[in-house]
């Protein structure tokens, strides 16, 4: 299996899943406590990357054996919030951070398993991704208006769009399960 890192182009069999603008990712940052503490909470907070990543893993395994296309398509938007996970990680290291699952910015809480919406079946699941992804995108334009760094504001806006797309996907996949399968 071929490891992807930030600094390495995708495969292009994770194309549909990410949009094909470049990542800006920051590099060499000052320290900054009160940035650091801010990107905890895309990194770690109840609207993070963590929660997303774990939720499509949790609805990939749910997903495999009955919807086996469906389920790569959400372990693959998984794997891209996986990447997300290590920008923000690398971010908040820079700025001089501490990279666990405690989102600092306000008081101190620790990223729980509780913060996955939980569903029955797959069209629900599938649903409550949409409303996760689009929470996650309230909480990224949240934290861009209390950033000053450009940089970091650049790679959060990065990351929206593909929260965007994530958005189209999911719908997608409602609609593909809506469709009968034996028609005439």
């Amino acid at each position: 299996m071929k490891i992807i890192t930030r600094d390495q182009p995708m495969d292009a069999d994770m194309a549909p899943y990410h949009l094909s603008d470049p990542y800006p990712v920051p590099v060499n940052l000052a320290p900054n406590a009160e940035e650091a503490a801010l990107l905890t909470l895309a990194y770690a907070g109840v609207n993070s990357e963590m929660t997303a990543l774990s939720q499509y893993v949790t609805h990939h395994i749910f997903s495999a054996g009955t919807n086996p296309d469906i389920s790569h398509d959400i372990l693959q938007i998984g794997i891209i919030e996986m990447f997300h996970l290590d920008m923000l990680g690398s971010c908040i290291k820079q700025l001089g951070g501490t990279v666990d699952l405690i989102s600092r910015y306000g008081k101190p809480s620790y990223w729980t398993a509780k913060n996955i919406k939980y569903s029955t079946d797959l069209v629900s699941k599938l649903k409550t991704d949409i409303q996760s992804e689009n929470d996650c995108i309230e909480s990224y334009r949240r934290i861009i208006s209390k950033l000053k760094n450009q940089a970091l504001i650049d790679l959060l806006a990065r990351i929206i769009g593909d929260e965007e797309l994530h958005i189209t996907l999911f719908n997608k996949m409602i609609d593909r399960l809506s469709i009968p399968s034996n028609v005439g």
